[in-house]
């Protein structure tokens, strides 16, 4: 009598740790780029004229997240944006309205806030409305 053996294979796929500095939607401009520790993608920024859009992501799996600084409306203060919703599962969208010819900067940064540690910044962009 012969025995039967029966073995399944199983497969899984898994996602990239990073999306390897993503474009940024048609229309937008790359504005910053966080790059850190084993130069590992970590955050992008994007920009669109005229419409003063932005777009940033947290672009590596790692437990950091993405920390966008920029200008409020009036151009008197810097907001913060988080994206801390997981990495590479698209663009985080902000909708300003900036008077023209203006010069408007703005700061990508990592952060852990499960440790309460940053992970540094990229040096201050700079951009004329």
């Amino acid at each position: 009598m012969t025995a039967l053996v029966a073995s399944w294979l199983t497969m899984s796929t898994v996602s990239p740790a990073h999306a390897d500095n993503p474009p940024c939607d048609t229309g937008f401009t790359a504005i910053a780029v966080h790059v850190s520790g084993s130069e590992a993608f970590r955050a992008k920024a994007c920009w669109r004229e005229p419409k003063d859009n932005w777009e940033f992501q947290d672009t590596y799996v790692d437990s950091w997240s993405a920390v966008f600084y920029y200008p409020n409306n009036a151009i008197t203060t810097h907001l913060e944006a988080r994206d801390t919703d997981g990495a590479n599962n698209g663009w985080n969208k902000l909708l300003m309205a900036y008077p023209e010819d203006v010069d408007v900067t703005v700061q990508l940064c990592s952060h852990d806030y499960s440790a309460g540690v940053p992970h540094g910044c990229t040096g201050v962009a700079g951009i004329l409305t």
